[in-house]
């Protein structure tokens, strides 16, 4: 197992304590079109509120480009609410990792509009 999926497994735990250990403390997270969270404990903080609607996320990959230091690639990512219901969308995410492995930089974009209805 390569080591984005890894990664991405512990994601779909859901459990910051397992995803959260491929961070590095300077690390910074680009999502969509906000702007850059800097630091470890501000993207945990930042990927806690982004999921309290949410009771389970999945990653189904496609397309990758990875390297020992580098990784980009392509998923479906459903959603399930509270409410049992699902809500699927695809997206991009890159990564920059630091000589010791840890994340540097993540950037994700998708678009999310999936997940919000409108009323």
């Amino acid at each position: 197992m390569s080591w984005w999926e890894e990664y991405f497994a512990e994601v779909d735990t859901m459990e910051q304590d397992r995803y959260g250990r491929w961070f590095g403390r300077d690390m910074s997270l680009q999502f969509n079109n906000v702007p850059p969270v800097e630091g470890k404990a501000a993207v945990l903080g930042f990927l806690k509120q982004f999921t309290t609607g949410f009771k389970a996320i999945r990653h189904a990959h496609g397309e990758l480009v990875l390297a020992e230091s580098r990784g980009a690639g392509e998923a479906e990512i459903t959603f399930t609410r509270h409410d049992d219901s699902e809500a699927s969308v695809r997206g991009v995410t890159t990564v920059i990792r630091g000589p010791d492995g840890l994340f540097q930089r993540m950037a994700i974009y998708a678009d999310f509009s999936a997940l919000y209805p409108a009323d």
